[in-house]
């Protein structure tokens, strides 16, 4: 059988033949069209779509694909046949540019991050070893939780996650980032309840640290580089805290301070006040002292 990464370059090839045939064809007739990329994206955006979101069969949305890149072309083709030479490239590589741009800012599609296929692939990394988990399986997911879960325990450690691949993306609007579009969210029933969850949300303070206290795990909400969004946690964990039923309440963890930098780099502009631009307001720095300042504020509000 062949190996992943064997059937992925086959599969990359002949998506190169199929777009080398398309330049060759009209060439061949004396024309020359730079185009193909916004028909092929096209095609493959509307086969991706109804094989996510509508659980259509590939060969239909195969099928599908073909039909629209193929309508749109002829919609395109019947104005494009009275140019000629350099103007028929203008016109069609203009086209393939017009597509490109609406991909990549359109939130439905992906953005520049791509269509997301459903199919996210989940990595554990363990020392130096990784496990990928691809595709919507649930319990496998949930299983190997499960067993890094027992693994630190038998060492009385406790399993750390973050919570995105356990928050329903389409359902909550929260994106692709911060929560799944595949159905992973669904294995949070099958994760031991002591399991801690990181719940970060770095732009807006969305208080989704509710679901997972009422699903029966501890979780810490987590800020990054927005000050202001690091204040809003502080005060959202110390009101859930104060709201919650004795059952819940120490559930309600507290607040953490994120760095997604390596340590010198950190310390050596964010720490020392040397980050600059936009950074200069926003960063981790500035974050965890607003997020340490409310703190103290509430502590001194006891």
């Amino acid at each position: 059988m062949l190996s992943d990464h064997t059937v992925s370059i086959l599969i990359f090839a002949g998506i190169d033949v199929i777009m080398a045939l398309s330049f060759y064809l009209p060439a061949s007739a004396g024309q020359l069209s730079a185009g193909q990329g916004g028909f092929m994206a096209l095609g493959a955006y509307a086969s991706a779509y109804l094989t996510v979101h509508h659980g259509a069969p590939f060969p239909l949305a195969l099928a599908a694909g073909a039909l629209v890149g193929g309508l749109v072309g002829l919609a395109v083709g019947f104005p494009a046949l009275r140019l000629r030479g350099l103007y028929l490239v203008l016109v069609t590589f203009g086209f393939g540019e017009m597509v490109r741009v609406l991909f990549l800012n359109a939130p439905a599609f992906g953005g520049p991050a791509g269509f997301p296929s459903g199919r996210e692939v989940t990595t554990f990394a363990v020392g130096d070893t990784a496990t990928y988990l691809r595709g919507n399986h649930i319990v496998k997911f949930g299983g190997e939780v499960r067993r890094i879960h027992d693994h630190l325990a038998q060492k009385g450690r406790r399993l750390w996650i973050w919570g995105d691949r356990l928050l329903d993306g389409k359902t909550t609007g929260l994106g692709m980032w911060e929560a799944s579009y595949s159905d992973s969210w669904r294995a949070i029933d099958l994760i031991p309840k002591d399991v801690t969850i990181c719940d970060w949300h770095y732009e807006r303070p969305d208080q989704s640290a509710v679901y997972f206290a009422m699903k029966g795990f501890q979780v810490v909400t987590c800020a990054y580089r927005r000050p202001k969004v690091a204040i809003s946690q502080v005060k959202d964990m110390t009101r859930f805290r104060m709201t919650a039923t004795p059952e819940m309440k120490e559930r309600f963890q507290g607040v953490m301070q994120t760095v997604w930098s390596d340590a010198g780099g950190f310390l050596e502009r964010e720490y020392q006040g040397k980050a600059d631009g936009k950074n200069s307001a926003n960063n981790s720095w500035t974050c965890f002292q607003a997020m340490f300042d409310e703190i103290l504020k509430t502590k001194q509000a006891d």
